[in-house]
């Protein structure tokens, strides 16, 4: 108010032209209507359920979606659907017929008792007999002969000379063209005129599967980014919470193998597809399925870590530690590549070569655990809007600290109660000090130190986006999609880190038995045998009774 004296006129009055304002800037600022963080109570109604995609089958005017994969499984359900797809055609053909024997608009009735007011005709003359053939026609027909009822009696009976031929209406030929394609659809059937099968390598998903966790475990390290240990152990874990479940021909294990592949190398289903013998559309559904697991699964990885833990816990830059003795983190927001469409891109263009991405606000610990994420935010919104919004809404759980303790912070947010920033207009990062520059006063030193602890969380971020290239080059999804997908990656990596999870207080027997027990599942579902939940039942049962020691 000092500075600017003409700002107080805005304190009980706001803005004029607020109309204009909204109908020039509505669309292009950041509202973070999209933004969804695991803290939050429930899961985001949008981007966790599978959008199947619908494709035109040979039948007339009927779409389906596959819901089946490809495989052996498949053909033994062929004759089943081929006997159902030919009854479909037969009632298609009756309700053509029946379509051509029906008739609506204006009664045959209505039509003759106008043409007897009129008086054009005598009974006996031929062109009466030619006016109710005509009305016979067609629907179209009988309709303009009610509207020239206003007019002269020449046009009426130029109107009947001209169409007094026979001929067959609109939707009479509409129904024949559908009677001859359909025809033409049943011959092609019987001659068996089909397409090779799309999938049809010789390793099939769970013999991919097979190798992966039983070949060399580095194999399994690279293509799923982590241990034979903790994937079984995680893929267990789904299971006895119920989020995953095995279906009839694809079991927990590869739903997740799949998932994982996507995201760590940043290919495309039908890269997947390629891979693990399924279809496109089955790729596409675990793919959805697997991610509202993860945010189930994150609500139990992404969670505060004690304030009061001891420093030996502190694996790095312990003396630096003792300087800042309060501090339980570091904060600070990172861009996420993302895919938006073009209509909509303004609100996502941030900084950088005008390429779209969306800001996420995260917490990690000296360990680089991330303890809080906020995702979803449009690229232009500066971290601090970022923050605020997030903490002005209680819904969103956004931790409470402690008094004496607070979060490592850089110069983008204001030095307040539990949030530390640097001093301002000095030299504060890394790189200012490097090759014999070293800090000149006080406020260098300290911004030295608190660069030093703080760089934890770029680290955490930069480890990250190297595990997960996905997140430097976003594939096409939906943008909700693209923030679930965030969210899961930061999921895993916590995850491989050993946050609050047991992998690592399991032993080299009970990971032999799960493996054992996974494959034994596996082979069941591979071949085709009768009565699968008893078998499974009986095969698993001897582990059931050490499982629950867990």
């Amino acid at each position: 108010m000092i500075a600017n004296p003409n700002a107080k006129q805005f304190r009980y009055t706001g803005l004029q032209y607020s109309n204009e304002l909204k109908a020039l800037f509505d669309g292009v600022r950041a509202t973070g209507r999209f933004s969804w963080g695991p803290s939050k109570e429930g899961f985001p109604t949008d981007g966790t359920q599978s959008q199947s995609q619908t494709y035109i089958d040979l039948d007339i005017g009927s779409l389906e979606t596959p819901s089946s994969p490809n495989g052996d499984a498949e053909k033994h359900g062929n004759k089943r659907q081929k006997k159902n797809k030919s009854d479909d055609l037969d009632k298609q053909l009756l309700e053509a017929l029946h379509t051509l024997q029906s008739s609506d608009g204006p009664t045959l009735e209505e039509c003759n008792r106008t043409l007897d007011e009129m008086q054009l005709f005598d009974m006996s003359d031929p062109l009466y007999i030619v006016a109710c053939s005509i009305f016979c026609e067609s629907k179209a027909h009988r309709e303009q002969w009610m509207l020239l009822h206003q007019k002269p009696e020449v046009v009426r009976k130029s109107w009947i000379e001209l169409n007094g031929k026979n001929m067959l209406s609109d939707k009479q030929k509409s129904a024949l063209k559908i009677i001859a394609l359909i025809l033409i659809i049943k011959i092609l059937r019987k001659k068996r005129i089909g397409r090779r099968p799309d999938t049809d390598s010789m390793l099939t998903g769970p013999g991919y599967m097979k190798e992966l966790v039983t070949g060399n475990p580095a194999h399994c390290q690279e293509m799923l980014r982590m241990k034979i240990e903790a994937f079984v152990s995680m893929c267990h874990h789904f299971r006895i919470r119920g989020w995953l479940q095995n279906s009839r021909y694809i079991s927990v294990e590869e739903k997740v193998a799949m998932f994982l592949i996507a995201l760590s190398h940043n290919i495309r289903n039908r890269l997947v597809k390629r891979r693990f013998n399924h279809s496109t559309q089955t790729i596409h559904r675990y793919f959805y399925e697997v991610l509202h697991a993860m945010l189930n699964f994150s609500k139990e990885m992404i969670v505060n870590t004690p304030y009061d833990q001891p420093a030996h816990q502190i694996r790095e830059n312990h003396r630096i530690r003792h300087i800042f003795q309060g501090a339980v983190g570091a904060l600070d927001g990172t861009l996420i590549s993302a895919v938006v469409p073009c209509d909509q891109q303004i609100p996502y263009r941030g900084r950088g070569r005008g390429e779209c991405y969306q800001n996420v606000l995260a917490i990690c610990d000296f360990d680089m655990l991330f303890t809080f994420v906020w995702a979803g935010w449009e690229g232009v919104a500066h971290d601090s809007r970022v923050l605020r919004e997030t903490m002005s809404d209680p819904a969103n759980n956004f931790p409470i600290l402690p008094p004496g303790k607070y979060f490592l912070c850089d110069a983008a947010y204001t030095h307040t109660r539990r949030f530390m920033a640097p001093y301002r207009n000095v030299r504060y990062w890394l790189a200012d000090f490097q090759n014999g520059r070293r800090p000149r006063n006080k406020e260098e030193r300290f911004n030295l130190a608190h660069a030093r602890l703080r760089n934890v969380i770029e680290r955490a971020f930069g480890v990250l986006k190297s595990r997960f290239p996905i997140l430097k080059r976003m594939s096409s999804y939906p943008f909700a999609v693209q923030r679930n997908m965030v969210i899961a990656c930061i999921t895993m990596h916590n995850l491989f880190g050993g946050l609050a999870f047991q992998i690592n207080f399991l032993t080299n027997s009970t990971i032999q038995m799960l493996l054992t027990a996974m494959l034994n599942i596996m082979w069941i579902i591979s071949k085709q045998v009768e009565d699968r939940p008893k078998l499974i039942k009986f095969l698993c049962s001897p582990y059931e009774s050490k499982l629950q020691r867990i």
